[in-house]
């Protein structure tokens, strides 16, 4: 089976291509330079996901049977402000998009789309359990969150659309936050050490997290299994506390968390505050039925385990 992976230089990228080979898969990675991917083996295809006629170009020359949607444009120490978001918010909505339109010209049978549990709102959410047939935008705690919701969604309006029309079969994985090689928790570790990592309000947020080589795995089962048109959520089995994460990560790296008043981290990182104090219990029971999927590193503990292990590894 031939993939093209659209985000293949990026941290989910860089652990879901050596997987899909290891099954045997050709992959094609899309990226703006050849130099991105190149180091990699792997064959690169070079193009701009907001330019709908040269994606179409592209498609048309690599002939996919699946393509994956796993760009995003977020800064590498995290997005603070909402401004951060807003080159993401354009890859979800036009280049979802362009590369779904060109995908169908294509030929291509199935598109994967790595949509975020955001889709469901901000805040405190947490008093039920959040499966997929949860409202979508049901929490908006500030206006200025709507920016980040509309882009997830219409990344998903998309690609359900398409899917109701026949044209290729869509699924949407609704992922949890990451961490894990890549995934920020280097970074996390390293303002720790120098104590520069606030937690806004005390870290009192509940988040859904997923370890960043489990949503790559449940990427691969996608290739195949699942009901087209069908909505998954990608998360670990229990949700933790902002605090006791970056405490436990504190231990095992040094460094010492610290509260801060969220008016004050308000300031210079408005829209982390709403991350950072958003509380949600999200289930995977759909995605562990009809994918076959299960998180490798069920707990963040686990997950932890293993990003030191890979630390230790490559440092």
């Amino acid at each position: 089976m031939k993939v093209f992976v659209a985000g293949a230089s990026g941290a989910l990228g860089q652990a879901l291509v050596p997987k899909l080979q290891a099954c045997g898969h050709e992959v094609v990675a899309l990226s703006r330079s050849e130099r991105a991917v190149a180091a990699k083996g792997v064959e690169c295809a070079v193009g701009d996901l907001l330019d709908a006629e040269g994606m179409r170009r592209v498609l048309q020359i690599v002939t996919p049977d699946v393509v994956v949607h796993a760009a995003k444009a977020i800064p590498k120490r995290g997005p603070l402000t909402y401004r951060d978001m807003r080159a993401t918010n354009r890859l979800h909505d036009e280049a979802t998009a362009n590369l779904l339109n060109a995908s169908r010209a294509a030929g291509a049978r199935r598109f994967i789309g790595e949509s975020i549990v955001f889709a469901y709102g901000y805040g405190d959410l947490s008093s039920a359990v959040i499966t997929e047939d949860h409202p979508t935008r049901s929490n908006v705690p500030r206006p200025k969150l709507n920016e980040e919701i509309d882009g997830v969604l219409a990344m998903e309006r998309h690609a359900l659309e398409a899917n109701a029309q026949g044209a290729i079969e869509t699924v949407l994985l609704r992922c949890g936050l990451y961490y894990g090689p890549r995934a920020g928790t280097d970074y996390m570790a390293t303002m720790l050490r120098r104590r520069m990592l606030p937690l806004p309000g005390g870290g009192r947020g509940l988040w859904p997290l997923v370890y960043i080589e489990d949503v790559a795995d449940a990427i691969v089962l996608a290739t195949i299994e699942g009901e087209p048109g069908g909505i998954y959520n990608v998360v670990d089995d229990q949700p933790v506390s902002l605090r006791d994460f970056v405490t436990e990560l504190a231990q095992r790296t040094g460094g010492r968390p610290w509260s801060i008043p969220k008016r004050i981290a308000r300031l210079f990182a408005p829209y982390f505050v709403e991350v950072a104090t958003t509380a949600m219990r999200v289930s995977n029971a759909r995605a562990k039925k009809e994918l076959g999927w299960s998180p490798m590193h069920p707990t963040f503990r686990d997950g932890l385990d293993a990003w030191q292990a890979w630390s230790a590894a490559t440092s």
